[in-house]
C-alpha cells in the first residue's frame, strides 16, 4: 500500500511513527463524538471575541518566522505534548516534565520529579504540577528559555487527575472523594464531571460521571449544557468551539452559538478521535481548523487537519496517541506522541491549496511512492505549468515524463516535489508521469491525464 505522505501544495514533511508499547495507565481520555441540543443557558448568548488573542493566533507577528521541517525528540518520555501559543516551545512528559525548542530543537528537562504538564498559561509561562511533595501536590510556573521554576502563590486546589491551561486561565478535575472541578483556583462543581479544557474565558467539561452531559462555562459561570448524541470520552474547546468524540467513528463539534456540526471525514471502518481545534490567521480573520487522528481496524492510520466543517485539508501518513497543534504567523506546528511516547514534530506553512478528503479510502488504497497534488487528472492549462506532488520518505529522486519520455527532474524536499513544465511543445491531451526512485533503486510511476490548451 502506498504511504500517503502529505497532500499539500507546500513542502510538508512526514514523521512516520513506529508502533510502540502502550500508553501509561493514567493516560488522558481518548476522543469521540457528540452533538447535542442546548438545554440551559447561563451567561449571555454571545460568541467569542474574535479580536482577542488565543493559542497560536496572536494579533501581531514579530521576529523571524518559525523554521519548517520535521524532527523527533530524543527524550523517550514525550507524552501529551503542549505547543506554546507562539509555537516556539513544546512541553511534554508523563512523570517528568521537559521542553524542546521548535527553533533550535534543543531539549531541556524542566522538572525530573513526579511532574505533569498542565499547559501554557500564556505564551511565556508553562504551568505544571508535582505529586508527592510534602505529602501532597504543588503547582509551578516556568518560563523559557531557562525554565526556572517558581511555585504558584496558591496551589491548594491544583491536585487533580486532568488539567488544562491557556490564555491566562487554568482548570483541574479531581476524581473520587467528592469529585471536584476547579477553575482559576476556585471550585465550580462537585460530585461529578471530567475532561476539563480551557480557552480564553471558556471552560468545557463533562457535567456527569457517565459523560452524558457537556457543560460549557464562561468565566466560571454556566453558559450552556449539551446532551451528547451517544457516549463520549473526550471534549475540548478553543475560542468557544467544542469538539467531542467517542467509541464510534463519528466526530462532531458545537459552535459558540450552539450549532452542532458533523466534522467526520473518516470512511467506514475507521475510528476518528483525538480531535483538537486550532485557529489559522490573525485577529478577526482567524478561522477554526480541526485536527484529528483516523485509526483503522487494521492497516495504517492517518492524521488529518482541515478547516472547520470542510472535507479538504492536510493528510499526514501516520497517527498519534496524543497531539497538540498551533498555527502562528503562517506556520503550523504539529506535535504528536506515538503510542510509546515518542514525540515527533512537524512544522509547515499554512497550505495554499487543500487535499480533498471525500475519498480517503480511495487515497489509502492507491499504490506507489508519489502522489499528484496539482494538477489533478483531467486538468487543463497552457504555458508554464507548475507541477506539484508528494513523495514518501524513501524516495530519493522524482523524474517527470511526458507521454513516457523524460523531460526533467523535479526538485525534491521535505517529502514534496515541484517541477515547472513548459507546455508549448505539446497539444491536446498528454500523459504526465512522476517517476519515483527509492533508496533501494526500485521505481514507481504515478500518471495523470492533462489537457494542453
Amino acid at each position: 500500500m502506498k504511504t500517503l505522505l502529505l497532500a499539500l501544495v507546500v513542502a510538508l514533511p512526514s514523521a512516520a511513527l513506529a508502533q510502540e508499547d502502550e500508553a501509561p495507565a493514567e493516560a488522558a481520555e481518548g476522543g469521540t463524538s457528540l452533538g447535542g441540543a442546548g438545554i440551559g443557558q447561563g451567561a449571555a448568548d454571545t460568541g467569542p471575541t474574535a479580536s482577542r488573542s488565543s493559542a497560536g493566533s496572536g494579533d501581531s507577528c514579530t521576529g523571524p518566522a518559525l523554521p519548517t521541517g520535521k524532527f523527533t525528540v530524543a527524550e523517550p518520555n514525550g507524552w501529551f505534548p503542549k505547543v506554546s501559543p507562539d509555537g516556539e516551545w513544546i512541553a511534554y512528559g508523563f512523570g517528568k516534565v521537559g521542553a524542546v525548542s521548535v527553533r533550535t530543537r534543543a531539549e531541556k528537562v524542566i522538572d525530573p520529579r513526579h511532574a505533569f504538564t498542565i499547559g501554557w498559561l500564556r505564551p511565556g509561562t508553562l504551568m505544571y504540577d508535582v505529586d508527592g511533595v510534602a505529602g501532597g501536590t504543588q503547582g509551578f510556573f516556568a518560563s523559557p528559555p531557562a525554565f526556572a521554576s517558581t511555585r504558584m502563590p496558591d496551589d491548594s486546589l491544583v491536585a487533580g487527575n486532568a488539567h488544562a491551561a491557556a490564555d491566562g486561565h487554568w482548570a483541574g478535575y479531581l476524581a473520587g472523594g467528592g469529585f471536584r472541578m476547579v477553575y482559576d483556583g476556585k471550585v465550580v462543581q462537585t460530585g461529578n464531571g471530567g475532561s476539563p479544557d480551557v480557552s480564553q474565558d471558556w471552560l468545557v467539561h463533562f457535567a456527569t460521571n457517565d459523560n452524558q452531559l457537556i457543560r460549557v462555562r464562561r468565566g466560571g459561570a454556566i453558559y450552556r449544557d449539551y446532551v451528547p448524541k451517544y457516549p463520549s470520552t473526550q471534549v475540548t474547546i478553543t475560542r468557544g468551539y467544542v469538539v467531542y468524540a467517542g467509541p464510534g467513528k463519528q466526530l462532531h463539534g458545537i459552535t459558540p452559538t450552539g450549532q452542532d456540526v458533523d466534522l467526520t471525514v473518516a470512511p467506514p471502518g475507521y475510528l476518528e478521535a483525538g480531535a483538537k481545534v486550532f485557529f489559522v490567521g490573525r485577529g478577526a480573520a482567524a478561522k477554526p481548523w480541526v485536527a484529528s487522528v483516523m485509526w483503522p481496524n487494521s492497516g495504517p492510520c492517518f492524521t488529518m487537519l482541515r478547516p472547520w466543517g470542510k472535507k479538504a485539508g492536510i493528510v499526514i501518513d501516520d497517527c498519534a496517541s496524543g497531539m497538540s497543534v498551533v498555527e502562528h504567523c503562517g506556520v503550523i506546528v504539529i506535535a504528536r506522541n506515538s503510542d510509546k511516547g515518542r514525540l515527533n514534530v512537524i512544522t509547515t506553512p499554512v497550505p495554499t491549496a487543500l487535499q480533498s478528503m471525500d475519498d480517503i479510502a480511495g487515497l489509502l488504497a492507491k499504490d506507489g511512492m508519489t502522489t499528484w497534488v496539482q494538477p489533478s487528472s483531467g486538468a487543463s492549462g497552457s504555458g508554464a505549468v507548475r507541477l506539484l506532488g508528494t513523495a514518501v520518505d524513501a524516495v530519493k529522486r522524482v523524474d517527470i515524463l511526458v507521454n513516457l519520455k523524460k523531460v526533467g527532474t523535479a526538485t525534491l524536499a521535505h517529502g514534496a516535489w515541484v517541477y515547472e513544465l513548459d507546455t508549448s511543445p505539446y497539444h491536446g491531451g498528454i500523459n504526465l508521469s512522476a517517476l519515483a526512485t527509492g533508496a533501494d533503486g526500485k521505481t514507481a510511476r504515478d500518471t495523470i491525464r492533462f489537457n494542453v490548451k
